[in-house]
């Protein structure tokens, strides 16, 4: 599990439901990382029964644990696990969404997170797939960025140590400096051109980058979030962009 190698180690939440919820629970708690499950029921009762044992593993674990805002003696009520979504969103700073429909619960889940800004993403498919069209859309309405790879998966959550790394002098070779052996060599080249163009035009939108570079704006901004969250660029609310005063 690629997010098990970073330096900082995630914290995986989801709601212990049937298929990749499932996963990412087991996983975790096979690679070392804690994990919480929000159930949709009371304490006691864990749905689908199936999830018993891994519910007990959870609970059993270190770091780990099941949180429920319903009574002891709450039964699995289809409502229930909507309502619960608002959790997940809430306590994660980002939300990853791999598989969705375009109506389901997951696509609420992301909703809800970018309404309270939090960071979502999530896995592009085949457009004739109907277990991926939910994910497209979410990209296509610049709501999610895109997951193109797991290298840059840690990047886009934040969760690798080159922030702490001390760059001064050209923001570019910062950039080459922090990313080589990382991202692609064309990935990296992609950032650069960012920096670049920030630092002759401080202030410079994500709208307008897009259009100088000639790039996809969910790419720009995709880009844009990994300078930010290892502290290269900031941005403001109206996503204007400056070189933090430390990488010049």
């Amino acid at each position: 599990m690629a997010l098990a190698k970073t330096t900082a180690k995630p914290l995986i939440v989801s709601g212990l439901a049937l298929g990749v919820d499932g996963v990412a629970h087991r996983t975790a708690l096979d690679c070392g990382l804690p994990t919480i499950g929000i159930m949709a029921t009371g304490i006691e009762t864990v749905y689908p029964w199936r999830h018993t044992a891994l519910a007990e593993r959870m609970a059993a674990t270190p770091g780990s644990a099941l949180l429920t805002d319903y009574p002891p003696g709450t039964a699995p009520v289809a409502t229930h696990f909507l309502r619960r979504n608002r959790i997940i969103a809430g306590i994660c700073n980002a939300t990853i969404l791999v598989e969705s429909k375009i109506r389901g619960g997951g696509m609420m889940t992301a909703r809800l997170a970018s309404s309270y800004d939090r960071t979502v993403l999530a896995l592009p498919g085949r457009i004739d797939d109907i277990r991926s069209q939910g994910c497209n859309l979410l990209i296509r309405q610049q709501i999610a960025e895109p997951i193109t790879g797991l290298d840059e998966l840690p990047v886009q959550l934040g969760l690798t140590d080159r922030r702490r790394r001390k760059v001064a002098g050209d923001p570019s070779a910062a950039v080459r400096q922090i990313y080589a052996g990382v991202l692609q060599p064309d990935h990296v080249q992609r950032l650069v051109a960012i920096v670049g163009l920030i630092r002759r035009q401080r202030g410079i939108s994500l709208e307008e980058i897009a259009r100088a570079t000639g790039r996809p704006w969910p790419e720009v901004s995709a880009d844009a979030g990994i300078l930010e969250s290892d502290g290269i660029i900031s941005m403001d609310l109206l996503q204007n962009c400056a070189i933090t005063p430390k990488i010049m």
